[in-house]
C-alpha cells in the first residue's frame, strides 16, 4: 500500500519526501515525527493505532487508514484525512490535498495535537481505573 501511495503522490509532486520509520528507536521515531508535516498511517487491521496518535502528539497532520482501531481519534476532516483501509488512491489524494492546502494541514495538525493530549498517561490510568471499577461492580 505504501508503495502505491508514494508512487501516486510522486507523480504529481516528484520532490515529496517520504521517510519510513521502520526499525528506528523510539527516540529516533519521535525526532522524525517532530520534523514531519504529514504522517501517513498505512497499518490495518490495528488494535488501537498508536503510531498515528503519537504522530499527532508530535504535531503531524495524519492521513491514511484507521485499521478500525484508530477510528476513535482519526476523525475524518477534523483530526485526520481518512481513507478506507487499503484504498491507496484516496489516501494518496489526501496527501496531495495537504501538500496543496496549508490551511487545512495546519487545522488538522492543531486539532490532532489537541485531541492527542486526551490520551496522556494520567488520563489513561483514570479511564482504566473507572473501567475496572465498573467491571468489579457488575461481578459483585
Amino acid at each position: 500500500d505504501l508503495d502505491g501511495i508514494m508512487e501516486r503522490v510522486l507523480q504529481q509532486y516528484p520532490n515529496a519526501n517520504f521517510r519510513p520509520v521502520h526499525g528506528l528507536t523510539q527516540e529516533e521515531i519521535i525526532k522524525e515525527y517532530q520534523k514531519a508535516d504529514i504522517f501517513l498511517a498505512t497499518g490495518y487491521p490495528e488494535g488501537f493505532g498508536l503510531p498515528p496518535l503519537e504522530a499527532m502528539s508530535c504535531g503531524c497532520a495524519v492521513v491514511g487508514f484507521t485499521g478500525q482501531g484508530a477510528l476513535e481519534f482519526m476523525q475524518h476532516g477534523l483530526t485526520a484525512l481518512v481513507a478506507e483501509d487499503g484504498d491507496t488512491e484516496t489516501a494518496a489524494q489526501h496527501v496531495i490535498t495537504l501538500l496543496e492546502d496549508d490551511t487545512q494541514k495546519e487545522q488538522l495538525r492543531a486539532a490532532g495535537y489537541k485531541l492527542s493530549k486526551q490520551y496522556s498517561l494520567n488520563e489513561t490510568q483514570q479511564a482504566l481505573t473507572a473501567f475496572y471499577r465498573d467491571v468489579e461492580k457488575t461481578l459483585t
